[in-house]
């Protein structure tokens, strides 16, 4: 990452600026409500290899996004799969503290407390 210096009037690119720390819920998550399951999960496995399938409940999935992937791929092909009739609706959002706090109840004692999780919208344990 880096950053801009304008410092002496000329800006100057500061390529030692570290990245921000994720935050909170960082990432994205898309929810899918589909009577082919199926077909959705093998396509989406297909063409979007940054998302990954977190929980699928009867005719809903739930997909977790990366923070920093490109989601224009990821509405392109919710969309035609809509109009093709496998994908009946579909949302996608930033991960909430919400989420975090499902994650943890989900993870349980065992929780890794070393694993940042920005994935699957989990926060980021600073030690």
């Amino acid at each position: 990452s880096s950053g801009i210096n304008a410092e002496y009037g000329d800006p100057q690119i500061d390529q030692t600026t570290p990245p921000p720390p994720l935050s909170y819920g960082s990432g994205y998550s898309a929810t899918v409500k589909s009577a082919s399951v199926g077909h959705v999960i093998s396509r989406v496995e297909e063409e979007l290899v940054c998302c990954r399938l977190v929980e699928q409940h009867h005719n809903m999935l739930i997909y977790s996004v990366p923070p920093h992937s490109e989601l224009a791929p990821l509405f392109a092909l919710l969309s035609l799969l809509k109009k093709e009739g496998l994908v009946e609706d579909y949302s996608v959002s930033q991960c909430s503290l919400e989420d975090v706090f499902i994650n943890f109840a989900r993870a349980g004692p065992d929780f890794d407390r070393t694993d940042n999780g920005s994935s699957d919208c989990r926060i980021e344990v600073m030690t």
